[in-house]
């Protein structure tokens, strides 16, 4: 679907009701935030743990 598709769905999804997708949008940018600032927990390709570091989230 092209950019103009996708904000345009997204503007008739929000004309009723703002609130919810508000709400997602807020909650999405909270993590990512976090992310960027404190890394997060992972699980490798070959089931090995590690933390991303937040220079790597914040690129991403």
């Amino acid at each position: 679907m092209s950019p103009d598709g996708t904000l345009m769905i997204a503007e008739y999804a929000c004309r009723p009701t703002p609130g919810p997708v508000l709400d997602w949008v807020v909650e999405g940018e909270k993590e990512y935030r976090d992310r960027a600032k404190h890394g997060r927990a992972a699980v490798s390709y070959n089931k090995t743990p590690y933390t991303t570091s937040p220079d790597a989230e914040y690129r991403d």
